[in-house]
């Protein structure tokens, strides 16, 4: 009898490799979010520091106010930009996330037809041999009617 063998051995090799690059795809989106946000935080620290030293600028300091001030905005700025980056980061991981499930979807979904097909096969082998096993109970019951009637 003939071994398994499943004819979409390639097509699945293949998907495998698709989720695997799925899996690279995601990994990558995740860290370049981890660094985005890690800028963010940075941001965020940097703006509560500024804060403190214009808190600590006493009256007679009138001439660092209005530079705080600038460059309080200027955080500001580049705080909701770096916000606007993570929420484009976030959006890029979601939609890896989305290619990675439906890579694993689409090679489950083959895994079962081989699983399957194997299934059926063992079943046809376990047939045949059943066939097999039947001819050689009847060839060995002939002979033993024959040589009674002798």
């Amino acid at each position: 009898m003939k071994a398994f063998r499943f004819s979409l051995v390639q097509v699945l090799r293949h998907k495998h490799w698709l989720e695997e690059e799925a899996k690279k795809r995601l990994a990558s989106a995740m860290h370049q979010l981890r660094r985005e946000k890690e800028i963010l935080e940075a941001l965020e620290i940097s703006k509560s520091e500024t804060l403190v030293q214009f808190g600590m600028i006493k009256e007679n300091a009138h001439a660092s106010r209005p530079q705080l001030l600038l460059y309080m905005q200027h955080l500001e700025q580049k705080t909701r930009d770096q916000a606007k980056i993570c929420d484009e980061r976030n959006k890029e991981v979601s939609e890896r996330s989305r290619e990675l499930a439906e890579a694993m979807k689409t090679r489950k979904v083959l895994e079962k037809l081989k699983e399957r097909q194997y299934a059926d096969y063992l079943v046809e082998n376990r047939r045949k041999e059943a066939v097999v096993i039947d001819e050689i109970s009847s060839q060995f019951w002939e002979r033993n009617r024959d040589s009674e009637k002798r």
